[in-house]
């Protein structure tokens, strides 16, 4: 189960992700890939032109391209190594995607790793993301007051994730006892101090 998302196609491997990812226990805050970028020969000319010279944002579009394959031929394994160079480059989008995937393979560890990275660096999914992760993964991962410091910074953001954050962290609050929220909430201070300044990071179109 573990390894079946890095040889399917990437389409069956998004289905993997939905599967595991978004149903109980483990919700997500959205799949990857829901919507591929425009299908025009320049930009697909440009994401390959890009990529060429090792530019990070057009590896990445690439990648989508090549895992949704609606715009040119579908390439599974070729797009998940793309997710990976971009990655490699410090591009935070693509560590959302590598954090699906191992949620997927129920690899919680790589997936706090990929999502702590997508986070740090202004990725406001990865940032939901990884306060659903520590909410909902089973231990050593899982962590309540991990999961309330992140969701509360995610939900007081005023963003598209926002809402989401705000309904979970209500559910992961219900569950901490009052000296385990005083952590949390210092955590949660904590947080901010570090990552409410960070611009949001939006992968291109």
């Amino acid at each position: 189960m573990r390894s079946r998302p890095l040889v399917l196609e990437f389409s069956r491997a998004l289905a993997v992700v939905a599967a595991l990812a978004c149903a109980a226990p483990l919700a997500c805050a959205q799949t990857l890939e829901r919507a591929s970028p425009p299908c025009s020969p320049e930009r697909q000319e440009q994401a390959k032109n890009g990529a060429e010279r090792g530019d990070a944002a057009s590896i990445y579009l690439l990648a989508r391209y090549l895992s949704t394959g609606r715009c040119m031929p579908g390439d599974g394994r070729k797009a998940i190594q793309l997710y990976g160079q971009a990655a490699e480059l410090g591009y935070p989008p693509a560590f959302y995607n590598l954090g699906m995937l191992a949620t997927a393979r129920q690899d919680f560890a790589a997936a706090e790793r990929h999502f702590s990275r997508g986070a740090e660096g202004g990725h406001r999914p990865s940032e939901l993301q990884l306060g659903i992760l520590y909410a909902t993964a089973p231990a050593p991962v899982g962590d309540d007051v991990k999961a309330f410091a992140w969701l509360s910074l995610a939900s007081a953001r005023q963003e598209s994730i926002s809402a989401e954050a705000s309904d979970r962290l209500s559910a992961v609050r219900a569950r901490l006892p009052d000296e385990s929220l005083r952590s949390a909430e210092a955590m949660a201070e904590t947080l901010k101090a570090r990552y409410w300044a960070m611009p949001a990071v939006t992968p291109g179109p």
